[in-house]
């Protein structure tokens, strides 16, 4: 299951990841509250990636957290999958 999940995954991104050239200088907050659980935290948290990706320095890769104590967050892996 978890190799057609990436598979999609793959498929999906570079399906919509052509905004590269058009997000250069966002940075996204992404909301990790302790009421954020299952699929919304999740949502939030590919929807960073897919901002932070395609910016340009110095917010590429980055994304602040929308918490009690918000913190700016590498967004670290090495694919997709392991990014979200």
């Amino acid at each position: 299951m978890m190799g057609k999940l990436q598979s999609f995954s793959r498929r999906e991104w570079w399906r919509i990841y052509p905004t590269r050239g058009k997000l250069k200088n966002y940075l996204a907050v992404c909301d990790v509250l302790g009421s954020m659980e299952g699929i919304p935290i999740e949502v939030s948290a590919a929807h960073g990636v897919l901002v932070s990706e395609p910016s340009e320095e110095p917010w590429k890769g980055k994304l602040i957290t929308f918490s009690e104590n918000p913190k700016l967050q590498m967004v670290e892996g090495d694919d997709l999958i392991s990014k979200i």
